[in-house]
């Protein structure tokens, strides 16, 4: 039987119910999961992948963990074979075999559909506690695998959609919290036997004949509409050059990154080069996993791809990566350790390839944005509000992100790689929750790369533990490397953080990345990372300097040094002077060459 066209009418309402299952297996998640990480941080992502491994949909996911899902389905059939059935459902957090890194807990089943398999619902899970050897799900000084937490390389965990108790058994006696951990689990099964449900229901009403060339003709749309895309830009061959922050032990002069971008509007495909990168594998988590590494890639490039075009297999394949084993930036090489590989060292490369592209020229690109999980640390410690309870939660507080062409840098952006798919938390509910308590959290001025279009201001956080020890685990990067500014926009303040007496009023300087116990008299205090400004900050709109003055994102005397804006303070509201603004500006210009 030859395959019919699916009408566009139909291709529309389809691709739309794809998303919406997605999107009903986000939601089954974010209802019932017990983590705070994964109920209010979001941190965890959905997709729908068809049985011949292409992502079909992955709605409002996580790039960091969806770039690369169909490759955890290619690997499970690779292992298993024949040998998947109807009520499956298996489990991953091992690097080696398709996930992201060893903190995400891939929860994932195949849909069958009168006997034969269609499809696979895939959940990946970000959990605070995988049963390490300290309290975190980010490993920074774990040189292999063997120091890492609880590894399950694809296995079986649910068999005619019962529990295999053996490896639930093997998680609970690994795991700190495991109730929480167990209620995580129940929610990502939850999910995709949610979207398993509504997959049948879908071939039930339009046959799976239908079903199979949509699947067809919506990779080879995707793929259309990239190749239409990349046929807009030049045919140009970009380098950049950057690194993360040095890290004592690990990499003391920093990780050098590089990127050699190529894109071939004739051909319809941009290549990305990472091939020169020199520095191999190093003895701690910051080797990129094979998946982040292409996730990673992808969220660069498709950060400045139309967002309307569809994020499957087919657009993706436009998008070629090229990476050696055994180094850092490349794929890892057994059993070297890859405990931050969804940030850091990941969020790296996706801002360099956002930075290269604005090398294009104006109205491209993008400036770096925040790559540092500083603002987001682990806790744990036991609560004496209940029992002595142990608790591990990451917390949710998030940094800022670029400036762009015709906007200023999101605020709760994140990192590079999540780009706002995660959420804030409410600092009122983690003091409920968690036995800490927050002295401030505040948005600070003169902290965002300045520029036309400014990065968000640093979040400047101070908190700490209530009556007992808390230990908090952070990563900072972009302390001696921050964030840069594209297009003669500058640099964003660098991130920091340090530990505070509160007795003494001492400030102590820790190091920044670290395990560190807090005692109740003391806190940590953090300036999250941000981004870069885009553009040249002397033709940013003196209406929106005034508003950032107002608001103390900038301060007057920084309008006036920098965006060469004067103010009339006078008022409540208060005034651009034009005049005075227009000759400073000038000034400005004529000082440092530039009187275009």
């Amino acid at each position: 039987m030859s395959k019919t066209t699916i009408e566009p009418f139909l291709m529309a309402i389809l691709s739309q119910r794809f998303d919406y299952i997605t999107r009903e297996m986000t939601n089954t998640i974010l209802r019932s999961a017990r983590s705070g990480v994964v109920n209010t941080g979001r941190d965890f992502s959905c997709a729908i992948i068809d049985n011949n491994c292409r992502t079909v949909s992955v709605a409002v996911a996580s790039p960091s963990h969806t770039g690369a899902a169909s490759d955890q389905v290619r690997i499970l059939k690779e292992l298993f074979g024949e040998d998947i059935q109807p009520g499956d459902c298996f489990i991953n957090t091992c690097s080696y075999y398709g996930n992201t890194h060893n903190g995400d807990f891939t929860i994932f089943a195949p849909v069958f559909y009168e006997r034969k398999c269609l499809f696979f619902t895939l959940t990946r899970v970000h959990q605070a506690d995988i049963g390490a050897p300290i309290p975190s799900s980010y490993l920074a000084f774990a040189k292999t695998i063997y120091e890492e937490g609880l590894q399950l390389p694809c296995v079986r965990i649910q068999q005619n959609y019962n529990d295999i108790e053996d490896i639930v058994r093997l998680c609970k006696v690994r795991i700190r919290v495991s109730d929480q951990w167990y209620g995580d689990y129940l929610a990502q099964v939850g999910a995709v036997r949610t979207g398993e449900r509504r997959l049948i229901e879908l071939c039930d009403k339009y046959g799976v004949d239908t079903i199979s060339n949509f699947l067809d003709e919506w990779q080879e749309y995707g793929a259309s509409r990239m190749i239409d895309e990349i046929r807009k830009f030049p045919t140009v061959v970009l380098t950049a050059e950057g690194s993360h922050d040095p890290v004592p032990g690990v990499a003391p002069k920093g990780i050098p990154i590089k990127v050699k971008m190529e894109i071939i509007p004739d051909e319809g495909y941009i290549h990305v080069d990472l091939r020169e990168n020199t520095m191999e594998n190093v003895a701690g988590g910051f080797n990129l996993s094979e998946a982040t590494l292409k996730a990673s890639t992808l969220t660069g490039v498709l950060h400045n791809i139309d967002p309307m075009i569809p994020h499957n297999e087919g657009s993706f394949s436009r998008i070629k990566i090229s990476a050696k084993e055994g180094y850092v930036v490349g794929i890892p090489k057994y059993p070297v350790g890859t405990g931050l590989a969804t940030t850091n060292v990941g969020d790296r490369l996706t801002a360099m390839i956002d930075y290269l592209f604005a090398e294009l020229g104006y109205g491209y690109g993008l400036a770096e944005g925040s790559t540092s999980i500083v603002s987001c640390p682990v806790i744990s410690g036991s609560d004496w509000r209940h029992g002595n309870a142990p608790y591990v939660n990451e917390l949710m507080l998030l940094g800022g992100g670029p400036g762009l062409y015709g906007y200023d840098g999101w605020i709760t952006y994140g990192v590079a790689q999540d780009s706002g798919v995660l959420h804030q938390d409410s600092i009122e509910i983690d003091e409920q929750k968690y036995p800490i308590m927050f002295d401030s959290a505040e948005l600070t001025p003169d902290s965002s790369g300045d520029g036309q279009w400014r990065g968000a201001p640093a979040l400047k956080i101070v908190m700490g533990p209530r009556k007992k020890p808390m230990t908090i685990v952070y990563f900072n990067d972009q302390h001696h490397f921050p964030a840069r500014g594209v297009l003669k926009g500058t640099s964003a303040t660098p991130s920091e953080v340090a530990k505070y007496n509160v007795e003494t009023e001492e400030i102590i300087e820790i190091p920044q990345i670290s395990e560190q116990v807090f005692e109740p008299k003391e806190r940590i205090v953090i300036r999250s990372a941000t981004g870069g400004g885009y553009g040249d900050p002397l033709e940013r709109d003196p209406e929106l300097v005034k508003w950032d003055v107002r608001e103390e994102f900038v301060s007057n005397q920084r309008a006036r040094e920098v965006y060469g804006v004067i103010l009339d303070t006078e008022s409540e509201h208060y005034t651009v002077d034009y005049k005075k603004t227009q000759k400073l500006r000038t000034e400005m210009k004529r000082k440092r060459g530039n009187d275009k």
